[in-house]
């Protein structure tokens, strides 16, 4: 293989490097300012777009997480009843607390935990303050019964419990 050629992205034949364009079918070979400016413009937007992610799903390179370990039951009568597949979701206080319920729904979570099949979950987060938002349901004869908790935190670098049952429940 020759290489002072390259192929033709029209026709496929080898065209030398130097050619302005290609022989066969005249596609220009050499390549424009404009496209150059173009590819430029387009890597630029692309850096800055998973800047913007990166920013959003809040990652803290080198910051240390705390594991947060949680539960989710309903008590009666003196027993747990463990609430199963629940999302779990810890917001930066600051980011939600000017935001109504609706809009909170909206907004992407700093992090996501689901509940295993006995109720339990662990979360691993940063320091800071933050709002863990849950919502879960059961059947009771036949009914379905609705839970909603939204619980304010403070995240420090020890290891910590959160309890979520009917005695914390939020009243919105």
């Amino acid at each position: 293989m020759n290489k002072n050629l390259i192929s033709c992205s029209d026709c496929g034949r080898e065209v030398s490097k130097n050619a302005a364009s290609c022989p066969n079918c005249g596609k220009s070979m050499k390549t424009s300012p404009v496209n150059i400016l173009a590819t430029v413009v387009l890597l630029i937007g692309a850096l800055v777009a998973v800047g913007f992610v990166i920013k959003s799903f809040n990652f803290s390179i080198g910051q240390s997480k705390t594991d947060i370990k949680g539960e989710i039951f309903i008590s009666e009568n003196g027993q747990n009843f463990p609430l199963e597949t629940i999302l779990v979701r810890a917001y930066q206080t600051d980011k939600i607390q000017k935001l109504t319920d609706d809009q909170i729904e909206l907004e992407m979570p700093d992090v996501l935990a689901t509940t295993s099949a006995d109720g339990n979950f662990t979360m691993k987060i940063p320091n800071g303050d933050y709002t863990v938002i849950a919502n879960g349901s059961r059947a009771v004869n036949k009914q379905i019964e609705y839970y909603h908790w939204k619980l304010p935190i403070t995240v420090s670098n020890e290891e910590a419990k959160l309890i979520l049952n009917n005695q914390n429940l939020s009243g919105e």
